[in-house]
């Protein structure tokens, strides 16, 4: 098994998760994040398609992340 301390892509994806959870604080914990080679992809259901905006922007400004795929859902009712 992989030691996930030295996976490039769990790294990423944990600084991706720590960036969203500093800028959303509570609503991060509804956005899943995953990497592979460097490109990143968020899940889940978001409030706003403003967070879901947001969100892409602010993965995507971490650095080592080659690009975004957002399959995030806005679930207004959140």
């Amino acid at each position: 098994a992989k030691n996930a301390a030295r996976n490039p892509d769990a790294v990423l994806a944990g600084k991706v998760r720590g960036a969203l959870h500093a800028t959303f604080g509570a609503v991060a914990a509804e956005i899943a994040v995953t990497a592979q080679d460097g490109f990143v992809f968020l899940y889940g259901d978001v409030q706003s398609d403003s967070v879901r905006v947001r969100a892409e922007r602010i993965a995507a400004g971490v650095p080592g992340v080659r690009s975004v795929s957002n399959e995030l859902e806005v679930a207004p009712g959140l």
